[in-house]
Parts: C-alpha cells; structure tokens; sequence
C-alpha cells in the first residue's frame, strides 16, 4: 500500500500544483478584469480583435461630486471614499448576474449579459435590483460616509465585448453605441436631478412611465433621447 502511494506522490503532486497555480491565476483574473473576462483570457481569447457581438444591460455609474471632494480632502481620505464605493456597488452587482468590466477613477462600467435564461427584462431588473441594494432604495440613495451618494444609467442593446488596445498591452472590455449611450446618460443625469436614469428602451421594459423623461440632444448622437430618472423600483 505505502509502496503504491509513493508511485504516485510525485505526479499527483505536479497535477495539484498546476491546478492551484490555475485557480490562483483565474482568481487573480477575476479580481483584476471581473469573472467572464477572466475565464475568457484563461481560455486563450488573449488577442486582440477577439471580439463578439452580445446584448447586454449596461450600467455606468460614479460618485456625486467627486472632484470637488478629492480637490480638498487627503489621498487617504479619497482612496477610503472609493473603497466605500464600490464596497457598497460592485457585491450587489455581482449577486445579480453583473460583470464588472472596468472602474474608471470613481466610475464603473458593468453589464447583465442577455442569455436565453436571462431575457432583456430579466437583465433590466436585475441591473435596477443591483443599483437600489447599492443605495438603500432607488428614491431613498443613502448619503452618509459608509455609502457614498451616486449617480447611475442604464440602457440595454447589442454591444462588442472582448480585447481591445495596442499591439503589447490589451484591455478586456465593451465598445458600441450601446455603451456609448449609456455614458452620455450617465453625463448627462444631474439634468433631471435623477440618481438613476434610464433609456426609452430599459423604461419600456421595466415599466417605467416615458412621461418621467426629458428630451436632450447628446453629444454624438443624431436625434433627441429621453433621460429618464427612476424614482422608484418598478414592479416586477
């Protein structure tokens, strides 16, 4: 017995030593690019131009007045309002289906990716769900030290996701008008004095009133579109 283990302590132990530097490399992925994008790089989607088309809900969101805070508050004091953040964000983004694709200085772009399981209304709900965990209720944001006050949108479309960037250095993210719209959203928020807003096409979906909306011309984009502030979950 003791002779046979001994047969095969050397190889089962080169088998678990490459199986724990594989879970440490796509744990060390996730933390750095989110879940999907580290699965994907570890499958070998690591050059660039491997993008695929998929539909997905797209949220940005970041701090509210931000600059003016980091303009006369410590590092220590900026860094711990960032933490708090998307301490407050990113877990109730990821318990709803979420990927966190990038943080952006005291923004973050994540998507809810469309499946057969997961239709655009699901991704929808499931993206305003995340958001009103994140700031105690939709219409109630919590402005306190522990959660900071943010502004959020949300649009939902077909969108290219994968690598992306210099021939020697890469970035694992998403581009199209779909996150293009979402952003100017985003941008554009504090015009209707919404903490979260929303496009035609999520409000259609969530049942949300068109009426709550405003009319704006955005950067890039040809016709007028609607920001509609979210002034409570809707019903599921």
């Amino acid at each position: 017995m003791m002779s046979a283990l001994e047969r095969i302590r050397l190889p089962l132990a080169r088998l678990t030593e490459t199986y724990m530097l594989r879970l440490n490399a796509a744990n060390l992925l996730s933390a750095y690019v989110g879940r999907d994008s580290g699965y994907r790089i570890l499958s070998g989607r690591v050059h660039r131009g491997d993008i695929e088309e998929i539909s997905a809900c797209v949220v940005f969101a970041d701090l509210v007045a931000f600059t003016r805070f980091s303009n006369s508050a410590t590092a220590e004091q900026v860094l711990a309002r960032l933490n708090r953040f998307y301490d407050s964000l990113v877990p109730p983004i990821v318990e709803e289906g979420g990927e966190i694709l990038k943080f952006m200085g005291d923004g973050l772009l994540a998507i809810f990716p469309i499946t057969e399981e997961n239709g655009e209304k699901a991704a929808c709900d499931h993206a305003l769900s995340a958001l009103a965990k994140a700031s105690g209720g939709v219409d109630k944001p919590v402005f306190s030290d522990s959660s900071p006050p943010f502004r959020a949108a949300v649009h939902i479309g077909p969108l290219q996701y994968g690598n992306i960037g210099a021939s020697d250095r890469l970035d694992f993210t998403a581009i199209g008008p779909t996150v293009n719209l979402a952003a100017r959203l985003l941008s554009s928020a504090v015009l209707v004095n919404g903490q979260t807003v929303v496009s035609e096409k999520v409000a259609d979906l969530v049942g949300v009133s068109r009426d709550k909306g405003t009319l704006f011309e955005l950067k890039g984009f040809d016709r007028t579109q609607a920001i509609i502030p979210v002034r409570e979950m809707p019903k599921a």
